[in-house]
């Protein structure tokens, strides 16, 4: 599962793995900032390249998945050179309309070119590069390639990652306007995309599993990880007396919401020696007078653990967290879904 990377201006750099995330803190290069969702921040380093992402949106009635994916550019490009179709060279990312010039670092600007493609493009607009470069005309020949032919593959295939299908209802759109707006690119899709997408590369069906499978794509590598589920739960709430359905009171609440420094929405870890309920458990607390507290775990709730035993590992934001293993898989074995 991808952890989150922050510089140490707290900026947003490129997601990294577990194992990197274990060397990082291990070294002092890095500190837990924040624990659901994993995020650590970098301590000696501020700025950097980051790689485009996409944004994949699987909107529901009650639950909506979310998926942060890398565009595959090999996958593409079909491991070649854009411009001159070369695939014995190592391939560099090339920006179609270079940054100076207006570009982004948006999938639809993006392309992958040999070296020398790259160096001799520079920020030639796209038409000009295929009309008067000669070493490009050069290379196109030695691999029976046309200037002409190329260049409408290339500006055929920038196209491509654009086809976002249209939501079916003001809710959707609303969600879909509201993440456009974070500047990530953002892709939606039909239901029928999506389950054709997920039968076949042979991935069950789950909220998060069926945004990954949103769009155009090729293959979906690694997504046998868990899945944070992230729950609204809200701060708590101004008013101390329950009510039943016909107003009158069934229940009173504490006036404080502290208990010797835990307040429910609270992520803790309890570590209880010895009895019935000993072991680990981690999860949102539910606060008591008495200092005995109620857990709720991934396996359920644990009621009445002391206070003396458990941890703050994260305080209240207003949402619950936890993590879903997806237990199913391929048919024929583990392993990771490749087209």
């Amino acid at each position: 599962m991808a952890v989150f990377v922050w510089d140490k201006r707290k900026q947003p750099l490129m997601p990294c793995s577990e194992k990197r995330a274990r060397l990082l803190l291990k070294r002092g290069r890095a500190v837990v900032h924040k624990r659901y969702p994993f995020t650590i921040r970098l301590k000696d380093r501020v700025g950097g390249d980051t790689q485009p992402l996409r944004l994949k949106l699987d909107p529901g009635s009650k639950t909506t998945g979310l998926a942060m994916v890398r565009a595959y550019l090999l996958e593409k490009w079909g491991r070649a050179c854009a411009y001159c179709g070369a695939t014995e060279t190592p391939l560099e990312v090339e920006h179609v309309v270079p940054r100076s010039c207006g570009g982004s670092n948006r999938i639809s600007n993006l392309a992958l070119s040999c070296h020398n493609c790259n160096q001799a493009k520079d920020a030639l607009p796209l038409a000009d590069f295929f009309a008067t470069d000669k070493g490009l005309k050069k290379r196109l020949k030695a691999n029976g390639l046309s200037a002409d032919g190329r260049l409408e593959r290339v500006q055929r295939q920038l196209k491509q990652p654009l086809r976002d299908a249209s939501a079916v209802n003001a809710t959707r759109w609303a969600l879909f306007t509201a993440l456009k707006a974070t500047g990530l690119a953002v892709t939606v899709s039909t239901g029928g995309r999506t389950k054709y997408n997920r039968q076949r590369l042979g991935i069950p069906k789950t909220h998060a599993l069926d945004a990954a499978c949103v769009g155009p794509m090729d293959a979906l590598h690694h997504w046998q990880v868990p899945t944070l589920t992230i729950k609204a739960t809200g701060r708590g709430s101004y008013q101390r007396t329950r009510l039943t359905k016909h107003g009158f009171p069934r229940g009173y609440l504490m006036r404080q919401k502290q208990v010797h420094g835990f307040q429910t929405g609270d992520m803790v870890s309890a570590i209880v020696p010895a009895g019935r309920k000993a072991g680990t458990h981690t999860g949102r607390v539910a606060v008591r007078r008495t200092g005995r507290f109620n857990i709720q775990t991934q396996q359920g709730a644990v009621q009445g653990i002391s206070h003396t035993y458990c941890t703050v590992i994260q305080r209240g934001d207003g949402y619950g967290y936890h993590l879903t293993i997806t237990t199913h898989q391929r048919k024929g074995g583990a392993g990771q879904a490749v087209a």
